[in-house]
């Protein structure tokens, strides 16, 4: 693994506890959300609406400290522009971005989502990604309307999200 991303991970899992814990001081009570965001290519206008100062309304409101936040859901849309991945096709911005850079000037920590294993668009363009038994057939979660299969995203797109975004000073 390279080096600098290693810093960039345990730097980021040392935030979440390092004053605190120094201190010999518990950590504080936690309120934490899942923000679940997995959105479908056929929905129009993605994040179009999102209000920074809103966002940090509602978290104030809802006196939150942690929201996971998505960087790439089941559908394989990242929310934010990558050369690994693909972005959603109807999200004209960076929302990870915006979303984080709008939790930090609250110190409030947003772990980031990232889908792996169902990704069904990777599937269909990837199928060297693809989970497979040992007769070398595609692995699937079955659904009701078919079977989605099962893809693992490549440490790449890990890797150009660590080195994107910088954990909360």
């Amino acid at each position: 693994m390279n080096t600098t991303i290693a810093r960039r991970l345990v730097s980021a899992l040392a935030l979440v506890t390092n004053a605190t814990m120094a201190a010999g001081q518990p950590l504080p009570p936690t309120r934490q959300v899942h923000l679940d965001f997995h959105t479908s290519e056929h929905i129009a206008g993605i994040g179009e609406r999102f209000d920074k100062q809103q966002w940090q309304a509602a978290l104030r409101a809802g006196h939150v400290n942690q929201i996971n936040i998505f960087a790439k859901c089941h559908h394989s849309w990242s929310y934010y522009p990558t050369k690994v991945g693909r972005m959603h096709p109807n999200l004209k911005f960076d929302l990870l971005g915006a979303q984080m850079a709008a939790c930090h000037e609250l110190g409030v920590v947003c772990p980031i989502y990232f889908t792996v294993g169902w990704s069904a668009t990777d599937a269909e363009t990837h199928p060297e990604w693809c989970a497979r038994d040992r007769t070398g057939a595609s692995l699937a979660f079955t659904q009701e309307n078919g079977a989605v299969k099962i893809a693992v995203p490549t440490f790449a797109m890990h890797t150009a999200i660590v080195m994107t975004y910088q954990p909360a000073p």
